[in-house]
């Protein structure tokens, strides 16, 4: 005959473990269903989130741009790295088929410059407009899509 006093800690033991595992499976699945479940329900709600904007396409213009400044005194120069972004592949295309041309325009303006000119943030910023100006006109001169989005300086020194 069995001892009815030691199967109840053994049955006590089993129910504890029971808990256990229902505890952690439901953390799991409530952990599931916060890391994945949730954005996907907020997308089905928004349908102007699940049609977002294309992602950017990045063309950096290489080689690095070095232009002598318009300064008289004594030379000056400027180095550039330029980077244009677009949301289209046939914008970054067409900056690729004309990139001579973009180059060229950009020299241009960028020799325009004095060093004084160049000193203060917004005297940067001002070029970098100018500089997306002058490649959407090249772009729209050929016939092709001018939708460049933005123009970076990703490195400006002057010296």
């Amino acid at each position: 005959m069995s001892n009815p006093s030691a199967a109840a800690p053994a049955k006590k033991g089993k129910g504890l473990l029971i808990v256990v595992v229902l505890l952690v499976l439901a953390g799991a699945g409530a952990g599931g269903w916060f890391a994945f479940g949730r954005s996907g329900a907020a997308e089905d709600a928004d349908p102007a989130k699940a049609e977002a904007a294309p992602s950017l396409l990045y063309h950096a213009l290489a080689p690095p741009f070095v232009v002598n400044l318009a300064d008289v005194d004594v030379p000056r120069y400027l180095q550039a790295e330029v980077t244009i972004t677009a949301r289209d592949g046939k914008v970054i295309e067409a900056l690729e088929r004309h990139d001579p041309i973009v180059r060229n325009r950009l020299v241009l303006l960028f020799g325009q410059y004095t060093m004084a000119a160049l000193q203060q943030r917004s005297d940067k910023e001002r070029l970098q407009a100018e500089a997306l100006t002058e490649v959407r006109a090249v772009l729209a001169e050929h016939g092709e899509q001018a939708e460049v989005e933005s123009l970076f300086f990703t490195s400006l020194v002057t010296q």
